[in-house]
């Protein structure tokens, strides 16, 4: 498996004597390259040249595969430009959505200058330097370069990505892009770049799709992800065939209900934002492609519990009736819960029902049980740091005197599923009587966890 600085790498392009950075907008139409704007001028030193001819522009992956440009869109007065290009797989690296401050670190890709030859390898071209936000501003960022790169060495860095790093999550986000030498003072190189926000009005100007993760357009991108395998991969293989028939179940259904959902997963977050965001968490986090799986996974195997066909899903309520019975609570973490324990019993839950429920979606490693014990809670509960704000505290107390449930999303799945492999697998036929028989398992195992209290147990 490839490590965040692979990644990094795979989309590091050559943009003629530049660089540029590989961006996936919200569509499956096409994607960026974003990069400066001086390495696509006739004359990189005349701000009035114009912009070269497509055909003129020089566009090598790290593969060395070569693009081609499709259109070019540059900044009126910003040293930026958004090369459209075909649609590529594959696309893992996102915009930087926190604020950049000083003393962040970040680290910047490219393709200096006194690295390239005729004939190799991008590979052996590309460079990295470790920068230090020395200055944000909202259109301009300086940087400390601890490396202490002459002039000369940073020379083609231009356009190239600014990341910063989360080693723990093994991902990469965009900071923003490099084009210029703060100073030319040999002992006091400052490279200086601007910042990710800058593309957004440059794109909304000219209608073209945001900096959004692809499976934000439609739930239909999602399908395929449902029941990933970190579920269950503690089981061997040979376990895992015992619920193969099962997962591909699931998947089906899954691709039933997003045929129906007319809403994007953009449209759902913006209309339900607040019942989704997490105290203290990072907002960019409701983005994340696991939270919107698992909410698919959700639709479905609450409708399994309540015996409605998925192509029968009232679409019109759906939603509105799913956040009235659970708390999607979503951490990137593959921590244990007790690590988040305040974030977890801080977060609102005022929209909840009488039966509401908790469905805490992190880590992937299963515990005992679905449901977190309530006397963990009431434990924790009491530890609430007077330093949050009133509603945060009576939120926790709230939490506690409802005693709403905590289900642990992986762990529910190995309760009713993975450690029930046996009774799943004497239905394993392609026949529509043992899929009737998975439904109704199905039915028995979740419906403790999530029919409401009070609906149909037969």
């Amino acid at each position: 498996m490839s490590n965040v600085f692979d990644i990094i790498k795979q989309h590091t392009v050559i943009v003629d004597g530049g660089s540029g950075v590989l961006v996936q907008p919200m569509t499956d139409e096409y994607s960026y390259i974003l990069t400066a704007k001086h390495n696509l001028l006739n004359d990189y030193n005349n701000d009035q040249s114009g912009v070269k001819e497509l055909s003129q522009i020089d566009l090598m992956t790290f593969g060395d595969e070569k693009l081609t440009a499709i259109y070019v869109y540059d900044h009126q007065y910003l040293d930026i430009a958004v090369i459209k290009i075909d649609f590529r797989q594959g696309i893992e690296v996102y915009p930087y959505q926190k604020i950049p401050r000083a003393d962040d670190s970040v680290r910047l890709y490219g393709y200096p200058g006194i690295k390239r030859a005729a004939g190799q390898p991008a590979s052996d071209q590309i460079e990295n330097y470790h920068l230090v936000i020395h200055e944000p501003l909202n259109e301009r960022i300086s940087f400390r370069n601890h490396d202490m790169a002459p002039v000369e060495d940073v020379k083609g860095f231009s356009g190239g990505g600014l990341f910063h790093v989360d080693e723990d999550l093994d991902k990469a986000f965009l900071v923003g892009i490099e084009n210029a030498m703060d100073s030319t003072r040999a002992l006091h190189e400052r490279v200086k770049g601007i910042p990710i926000s800058a593309f957004s009005d440059l794109l909304a100007d000219n209608g073209l799709a945001p900096l959004k993760p692809l499976h934000l357009t439609n739930f239909k991108q999602l399908c395929e992800h449902v029941f990933p395998v970190n579920y269950y991969e503690h089981l061997a293989d040979f376990q895992r065939k015992d619920i193969d028939h099962v997962v591909g179940l699931i998947k089906r259904d899954s691709e039933c209900v997003a045929k129906l959902i007319e809403s994007t997963p953009l449209d759902i977050l913006t209309r339900y934002r607040s019942q989704l965001e997490v105290t203290k968490r990072d907002k960019s986090e409701l983005e994340n492609e696991a939270l919107w799986c698992a909410l698919l996974e959700l639709v479905v195997l609450t409708s399994i519990t309540k015996r409605i066909k998925s192509d029968e899903i009232d679409i019109s309520t759906l939603f509105d009736g799913l956040f009235e019975e659970c708390r999607v609570i979503y951490i990137d973490s593959d921590k244990h819960w007790k690590t988040c324990y305040e974030e977890i019993l801080t977060s609102s839950t005022s929209h909840l029902n009488s039966n509401g429920k908790i469905i805490l979606i992190m880590g992937s490693e299963p515990m005992v049980g679905g449901i977190i014990p309530a006397e963990d809670i009431g434990e924790y509960v009491e530890n609430i740091s007077s330093a949050y704000a009133q509603d945060a505290i009576d939120n926790a107390r709230r939490f506690s005197e409802k005693k709403f449930p905590i289900i642990h999303w992986v762990s529910l799945h190995d309760q009713c599923i993975f450690s029930q492999r046996d009774d799943f697998k004497q239905y394993n036929s392609i026949l529509q009587d043992d899929e009737d028989n998975n439904r109704l398992l199905l039915k028995k195992k979740y419906q403790p966890y999530l029919l409401p209290q009070g609906g149909d147990d037969d």
